[in-house]
């Protein structure tokens, strides 16, 4: 099945629930899942980023308690601690970077979201799967299936990694930013309100006519990003 039909989610939910309902090992990130990562993304035919002086990588985002995880792999501290990362330091991409492995370089994002299941959170319909901070009833009234405040953190286990290539996400701007100001009654109250419309999603393939897959409109493939789920405590 395809990203978006009912039977992918169901599919990704059953998977969820089967391989990540408690932390066991091989579910935990580790330098094994790292190097599974960097094989399946060349598998998947995502190009690697390549910075001007032709040193290649996948970056790699993992959620603060992914990476406390990585930190107590052996596996990953001997061989990260001897990389130099002098190169990719040359390029703002490698700002934040904390450790290169296996191909990937590793950056640890609090904001990253977490995956919820039926069976890990009740108010998510069973057979699909929902992402980020658990919305208020009063947001889930409104419609959220996410808590959209900002800079809220997702206290969730089951964290998102995500490593990415060339082409990973496209970005649109509904509206250019405007600065608003206004004045009343001779200067005795004044404000200004600044306001932008933004949306980021990943850059995927579709088969609109159909010649590909049969069926017109249908996903086709992502060449851009890959996700990788592991069992990562958010406790300290």
């Amino acid at each position: 099945s395809t990203p978006g039909t009912a039977a992918y989610e169901a599919a990704c939910q059953a998977a969820i629930d089967g391989n990540l309902a408690a932390p066991v090992a091989g579910n935990a990130m580790s330098a094994d899942i790292l190097t599974a990562m960097v094989r399946n993304a060349a598998r998947k035919k995502i190009p690697q980023i390549v910075i001007k002086d032709g040193f290649s990588f996948y970056p790699v985002y993992v959620k603060d308690s992914a990476y406390a995880q990585l930190l107590d792999d052996v596996k990953f501290r001997d061989l990260a601690k001897r990389i130099d990362n002098s190169t990719l330091a040359k390029t703002p991409l490698g700002n934040g970077c904390l450790a290169f492995y296996g191909g990937a370089a590793i950056y640890s994002d609090l904001m990253l979201f977490t995956a919820y299941t039926n069976a890990t959170n009740g108010s998510v319909t069973a057979s699909t799967v929902q992402y980020g901070p658990r919305p208020s009833t009063a947001q889930s009234t409104a419609g959220w299936t996410f808590d959209p405040t900002l800079d809220t953190l997702d206290p969730g286990n089951i964290a998102i990694a995500i490593l990415i290539g060339q082409s990973c996400m496209t970005m649109g701007t509904g509206e250019d930013l405007k600065i608003t100001e206004d004045n009343q009654d001779y200067g005795n109250k004044q404000g200004i309100g600044i306001d932008v419309i933004q949306s980021i999603v990943r850059a995927e393939t579709y088969d609109t006519l159909g010649i590909l897959t049969g069926t017109a409109n249908t996903f086709y493939e992502n060449t851009g990003s890959l996700l990788q789920l592991t069992n990562s405590p958010y406790a300290v």
